[in-house]
């Protein structure tokens, strides 16, 4: 089955690294096709006015616009060339030097879902991208606009290792095992870890109890979490199943600690060797949902890559 990888591209290292881990990734498999993109800079509204009454500023103009698309060619040419020298045959490669219209979020996103892509990849900014993301980078808005097509941000250099999954039972979390399934359909050279933070009362309810009224209520969410949580397991392991990816490929991990589940997540990227994390934008509780564990593990994982799934 063809996958398409849809891959913005600035003149940065950043995306540069990115489009490099699409291919190391993918490089061996045949079925996945590699799409460059980059939008040029916007013009000068000024200018373009301009033009029209002065034939000085549309010369101005054209030269510009030329300049822009002999640089984004360039742009797309190196890294295709890149690509090409990590083994990816030239036909699994397509370039699109486009002019800036609406915005680059928007511009990348509108390219993506007419294009039915099946993922956008992108490069995160250097040591500042948590501050990056809070402040509203082209970046952030792609993930928190994106309603269809899941996102991949790629920091640094992410070495091989394994594939981390963290999941709630959710629908959100399904979806991230659904398109991970997908993604990885008939390979058998990737280990996944599924890992779970199990809830507390707290999440549910910010109410102080005394301790004779909170343990039977955390023994009721703990119960209530397990029969959610296996119920999911099964679910996703048939979607596994179906993908060609046996139970020998994957193994599940559950944390009982009472830091947050974002932090818990960090934790257990940085102690395991992982490539890449793959979760839902949001999920079944309050702490899930973009702006908090997924905007956390984006902005704390480092040489690795993060797939949100809308």
């Amino acid at each position: 089955m063809e996958r398409n990888l849809l891959i913005a591209l600035d003149d940065s290292r950043h995306s540069r690294l990115a489009a490099k881990y699409a291919g190391a990734f993918f490089a061996s498999d045949q079925q996945v096709r590699f799409d460059l993109l980059n939008i040029q800079p916007p013009l000068s509204d000024f200018l373009v006015e301009e033009a029209k009454r002065k034939a000085s500023a549309r010369q101005k103009l054209d030269r510009l616009y030329r300049e822009n698309t002999a640089h984004a060619k360039k742009i797309l040419a190196d890294v295709a060339e890149a690509l090409k020298q990590s083994g990816i045959a030239e036909e699994r490669i397509e370039t699109h030097p486009l002019p800036y219209n609406q915005g680059k979020a928007k511009d990348i996103l509108d390219f993506a879902t007419r294009g039915r892509f099946d993922a956008i990849v992108l490069g995160r900014r250097g040591v500042s991208g948590w501050q990056d993301m809070l402040f509203g980078s082209v970046s952030n808005n792609i993930i928190q606009q994106s309603q269809v097509v899941p996102v991949w941000m790629v920091d640094g250099q992410p070495p091989s290792g394994k594939i981390l999954v963290p999941v709630d039972g959710s629908s959100h979390s399904l979806r991230a095992v659904d398109h991970l399934a997908f993604i990885l359909a008939g390979r058998q050279d990737n280990e996944l870890v599924f890992f779970h933070v199990q809830p507390k009362l707290r999440q549910y309810c910010t109410i102080d109890f005394d301790s004779a009224t909170a343990e039977p209520l955390e023994e009721l969410v703990a119960t209530g979490d397990r029969q959610c949580i296996d119920n999911f397991y099964g679910q996703a392991q048939k979607k596994l199943a179906e993908a060609g990816i046996g139970e020998s490929q994957f193994e599940i991990k559950t944390s009982t600690g009472l830091s947050s589940v974002g932090s818990q997540i960090v934790k257990e990227l940085e102690s395991g060797r992982y490539q890449t994390v793959v979760m839902g934008r949001s999920g079944g509780s309050r702490n899930y949902f973009m702006g908090s564990v997924a905007q956390q593990v984006i902005g704390k994982a480092t040489d690795c890559a993060v797939w949100i799934v809308p």
